[in-house]
């Protein structure tokens, strides 16, 4: 995830919609334009923290088409898509909750990647982050 736009300054993307809309863009791979899980899942994490810390009720996470009438995102326009996402990105998930935990730190990337392999091995799955 990337942050572009501090909580101080307006994005325009939106008509009318600018000074009290918060734009969220999400990248895919699909030719369909539907979204991949572990985006969903980013996505839904990164709703529900904004729904909290602004007090923003479900009903007001909407699409870009809400807003325009712009087809955006494409994929979701379709009524019965968009509330099944809207579901998963704004409903608290009790029994997917997730905990982080770091396993190491590297100063190279070969590092990190062999005791990634390492931790395949012994049946853990994860990935490797570059952090600055």
């Amino acid at each position: 995830m990337f942050r572009c736009i501090p909580d101080n300054e307006i994005a325009y993307a939106a008509a009318n919609q600018n000074a009290d809309t918060i734009h969220i863009e999400v990248c895919y791979k699909r030719q369909s334009g539907e979204f991949e899980e572990k985006s969903i899942a980013a996505l839904g994490e990164l709703v529900r923290s904004l729904m909290k810390k602004h007090a923003i009720p479900a009903g007001k996470v909407v699409r870009h088409y809400d807003l325009t009438g712009k087809l955006c995102p494409a994929y979701y326009v379709d009524e019965a898509r968009w509330n099944a996402l809207h579901e998963r990105i704004t409903s608290v998930q009790k029994s997917s909750e997730l905990y982080r935990v770091q396993v190491g730190a590297f100063s190279s990337r070969a590092n990190a990647e062999a005791y990634m392999q390492k931790l395949k091995k012994a049946g853990f799955d994860g990935f490797v982050v570059q952090v600055k």
